[in-house]
């Protein structure tokens, strides 16, 4: 990272930003050619479970090349100044990269719904096997996380 000072070190800090987050931004590429789509999404501090058509370009690609990066961030504020040049912001943002598959399990796609509807304030929905059998769910087994913050 070239501004070391701004780098986020902490792996509790880094998780406690993606958990605030309310969307991630899933980047996805095949031939040179690349795709970001926003996403809702599970964390449980290793894996990020997202949900997903059955069908689509995400699907396609993920085929392809199921290498993935994820971003999160969060604007603190804009800084505004007279001259253009000297606007500025405070924000926090993960990046993370890993490799993603679509998720077989009924029993995982049951756990990952449930980490989701979590994470958006329903910690108490539940999933039966039919429910969870008829979705199509991500999961990114996250290998790097990289954090960057201007206080």
């Amino acid at each position: 990272m070239r501004r070391k000072d701004r780098e986020m070190t902490s792996r509790a800090e880094l998780d406690a930003l993606i958990y605030r987050c309310e969307v991630c931004r899933l980047g996805l590429s095949v031939a040179d050619q690349p795709y970001v789509v926003p996403l809702f999404f599970g964390y449980d501090g290793r894996r990020l479970y997202l949900h997903c058509a059955h069908t689509g370009r995400k699907l396609e690609l993920l085929r392809q090349n199921p290498r993935v990066c994820v971003e999160f961030d969060v604007l603190l504020g804009l800084e505004r100044n007279e001259k253009p040049c000297a606007w500025s912001a405070r924000y926090q943002s993960v990046i993370g990269t890993g490799t993603a598959r679509i998720v077989e399990s009924v029993e995982e796609k049951q756990v990952a719904l449930v980490l989701m509807m979590a994470h958006y304030g329903a910690p108490d929905a539940r999933f039966t096997a039919e429910e969870a059998a008829n979705v199509t769910v991500l999961c990114v087994e996250l290998e790097e996380l990289t954090g960057k913050q201007r206080l």
